[in-house]
């Protein structure tokens, strides 16, 4: 067993320098792993680089410009062993289904590679019919829909959801979550702290301006979880979070957040087909239906 030392230095940090100075056993290895948002002490990660290393693996940013984002060249740089190159439509299709996971890209590029065969240039068809929609795009689509009440292609997107294998009770749990990001988009925007149409306004402009210029006040307003908190999502969430809460009173998402308990309680309790419950809940959302109770 290798134990830290429960005494030397001034505090804990300060006790885990002395025991890395002092040297590993030979049998042993380290492996430290910090994730989130909390950094290495600059102090201690020299310390560590003098008997390891230290390697940061940070999240890929996207770029406006295509030759320069890290992704897209890492991308092209394995493509290019096969001889092949990906159009940008395509890219940017495989980034948004693999939700911007590099290793799922990579995964799904073994298959599409091959999909390909003969020719040089991957396309958005071969995406679109290699790689399968991620979960969150699917939910995306049918509360985009919810929200612009276009019941024939919410229920379309039910369909395509329930039958790729997600549980009910995860697809109600996603609706949910969507549902009250949008009745916070509502409010806020109801109270002022976001002005503007956003209908008018594209993503860029609105990252750049009105996103960057939201008070921080306004975060503490809402729920502290980052789950559950519009404001602590990242920019696109948010902006299409704002722009379906102007299909919305705030008397239709009341009723959508009973209707979600009732469907919540049924799906845990009743006998009746989940696929059904959620299938009558996306029809309600849409149509604006109050819940039972209220009818």
């Amino acid at each position: 067993d290798v134990e830290v030392p429960s005494s030397g230095g001034g505090n804990d940090t300060g006790r885990f320098m002395d025991w890395i100075k002092s040297g590993l056993p030979p049998t042993a290895v380290l492996i430290l792993i910090i994730s989130g948002t909390i950094s290495l002490p600059a102090v201690l990660q020299e310390e560590i680089q003098k008997v390891g290393l230290v390697i940061n693996f940070e999240h890929l940013r996207s770029s406006y410009t295509l030759s320069r984002d890290p992704m897209f060249r890492a991308v092209s740089k394995h493509l290019a062993r096969f001889n092949k190159t990906i159009s940008p439509e395509a890219f940017s299709l495989l980034r948004e289904r693999c939700e911007n996971d590099l290793g799922r890209v990579f995964e799904e590029l073994e298959k599409l590679v091959p999909y390909a065969g003969d020719r040089n240039r991957i396309e958005e068809e071969d995406v679109d019919r290699v790689v399968p929609e991620s979960i969150s795009s699917r939910v995306f689509e049918l509360t985009d829909a919810i929200g612009g009440k276009d019941l024939s292609k919410a229920l379309k997107a039910l369909w395509q959801t329930l039958r790729s294998g997600e549980p009910p009770i995860k697809v109600h749990a996603l609706i949910t979550r969507q549902i009250r990001l949008i009745f916070q988009a509502k409010l806020i925007m109801q109270r002022g702290i976001i002005r503007g149409d956003m209908r008018m306004m594209d993503y860029r402009r609105f990252s750049e301006t009105v996103y960057r210029n939201i008070p921080d006040m306004a975060v503490n307003l809402l729920p502290s979880s980052r789950q559950y908190n519009l404001l602590k999502q990242k920019p696109f969430p948010l902006f299409q979070a704002l722009r379906l809460a102007d299909n919305f009173t705030i008397d239709e998402l009341k009723r959508d957040m009973e209707r979600l308990l009732e469907a919540d309680i049924a799906l845990k309790t009743s006998r009746a087909s989940p696929e059904l419950i959620l299938e009558e809940l996306v029809i309600d959302l849409c149509s604006g239906k109050e819940s039972k109770e209220g009818r």
